[in-house]
């Protein structure tokens, strides 16, 4: 199955708030992610509470699991580059290329951040932040923390400039290899190394490979073929598959590959039967609940950068208001609405800046 861009926005609409409530809420939950490393005691820290209101269950569950939504932003990357540049055909000059792409994130990233800086935006670890280096000079300092993706991200685009000219299945396969028996030796001899990677490319190289293998034709691989057609099982299984991987330490390294193909098999097309007048009553009623929550998911899809760039602001706010004593199941929705809000605004603004700056520079 290929991903139309609807179902591409949905699934990106979807995470990003799933992102935006997990970056808000596991710094002040009970319960904490594995997420760069592996801990065994946030595992059994997370059994060992037992939720008392139906708050806890939400708390607890994106507290541990809402980081997951990352892995498909990772993946769509992989995805959108071969579909933009393979499959369109769209012409790549590598000078050109880098560009675009750095100047991508900077005008993205620069004004939310020169507000979380204030009067320090020259200051080193700002600097670093601008030229996407501080990932590989001082990780551990990214501030704010949810940063550490614009990093990533420039690694990734400029990773791909090797698999754009190296296309060849031995190369996907070699390096996804590699990272993932790096990740695994990491995580059992030097856990820091492993915090360092994992802010890197190279702990999550085998989740953008995947996006750049399914974009080539892993989408009409036998076995995904054959995932595809048992959707409702399959769901069940890379569902199960997932959450238990992602509480073991022997595979959690690959949790991320059950999300994705669990989030690919949800946003799957799927027919509703008409056989009875109930059930286009149902089709009627649930269909039209389903629509426009998915039109809203998909809005929430086109404008996912702009919340990622400005939620981490907010966040500081909403720290502040807990100090000050309000509750936190009252300051989440307005997080939320805010930061939409805020991106809605950006999202045009930001695109019109591109725009105007790859004019001017005459980046086409």
């Amino acid at each position: 199955m290929t991903l139309t861009r609807e179902q591409s926005l949905l699934l990106r609409g979807t995470c990003i708030i799933s992102i935006c409530l997990h970056n808000l809420l596991h710094l002040k939950s009970k319960v904490y992610e594995c997420e760069f490393v592996f801990n065994n005691a946030r595992v059994e820290n997370l059994f060992s509470h037992t939720p008392t209101s139906a708050w806890d269950v939400f708390d607890y569950i994106f507290s541990f699991w809402g980081w997951y939504g990352v892995c498909i932003f990772m993946f769509l990357s992989g995805y959108g580059l071969v579909m933009k540049y393979e499959v369109k055909g769209q012409s790549l000059s590598p000078l050109i290329y880098i560009l675009r792409n750095y100047l991508k994130l900077f005008l993205l990233m620069v004004i939310p951040l020169t507000t979380m800086y204030a009067g320090h935006i020259f200051s080193i670890e700002a600097l670093e932040h601008l030229t996407f280096t501080i990932n590989l000079i001082e990780p551990g300092n990214i501030t704010p923390g949810v940063y550490w993706y614009f990093g990533l991200t420039f690694q990734f685009y400029l990773l791909y400039l090797i698999f754009y000219y190296k296309r060849g299945e031995y190369w996907l396969y070699a390096a996804s290899m590699l990272s993932i028996v790096l990740v695994f030796y990491f995580e059992v001899r030097e856990p820091l190394s492993l915090y360092y990677s994992r802010h890197n490319s190279i702990g999550w190289l085998m989740v953008f490979l995947f996006g750049v293998w399914y974009a080539r034709g892993g989408h009409e691989n036998r076995i995904i073929n054959m995932i595809f057609s048992h959707r409702i099982a399959s769901i069940g299984l890379f569902g199960a598959l997932w959450l238990y991987s992602s509480i073991n330490s022997y595979i959690w390294v690959i949790s991320p590959f059950f999300f994705i193909l669990a989030c690919l098999l949800l946003v799957q097309k799927k027919s509703v039967p008409r056989s009875s007048q109930e059930g286009e009553q149902a089709q009627t009623l649930l269909g039209r609940a389903c629509h426009y929550t998915g039109r809203g998911a998909i809005y929430l899809g086109v404008i996912s950068a702009g919340i990622f760039a400005w939620h981490p602001v907010f966040r500081v706010y909403s720290y502040l208001a807990m100090d000050k004593g309000f509750d936190l199941r009252l300051i989440t929705p307005i997080y939320l609405i805010v930061s939409i809000l805020v991106a809605a605004l950006f999202t045009p603004l930001y695109k019109k800046m591109t725009k105007w700056t790859f004019k001017v520079l005459h980046l086409k």
